[in-house]
């Protein structure tokens, strides 16, 4: 048995180090940022406090717009903020992740780009809780 495996190997050496080769550059080369779905029953989390500071007083956050704190008057700041979510209501839902509506706010400074993000963010959030209002009513009318 031992024969038979050294004699394939020593022919079939080169597709053993090709398939190990290619196994290592898509390995090295899937992006990082790559998020995976939500999946149906999955819990959440979502970590507000990000903030980082970039000199001339002002925050910025990929999640929310950051400001100092001695302009946000009206807001109540929580450190500890999370936001953690029931399951995902239905797989086919997924969160924008590009900027194509946002060219010009990209022009306009950190805080415009990034509330025009949250107001794509929240929007796609609202159409979803206006369809799964929809569907809740369509299956009370069934149960009828």
């Amino acid at each position: 048995m031992m024969n038979r495996l050294r004699k394939w190997w020593e022919e079939q050496w080169l597709l053993g180090v090709v398939v190990a080769a290619v196994i290592l550059v898509v390995g090295l080369c899937a992006r990082a940022d790559a998020q995976p779905e939500m999946k149906v029953g999955q819990r959440w989390k979502c970590d507000c406090n990000t903030c980082t500071y970039e000199g001339g007083g002002y925050f910025t956050s990929t999640l929310m717009n950051c400001v100092p704190l001695e302009g946000a008057g009206g807001f109540r700041v929580d450190p500890d903020l999370f936001i953690e979510d029931k399951p995902a209501p239905r797989p086919e839902f997924k969160l924008p992740t590009d900027d194509t509506d946002c060219p010009d706010a990209r022009y306009e400074g950190a805080a415009a780009y990034n509330n025009c993000i949250l107001n794509n963010l929240f929007d796609a959030i609202a159409d979803e809780l206006r369809y799964l209002r929809e569907e809740i009513k369509g299956l009370r009318g069934k149960g009828d």
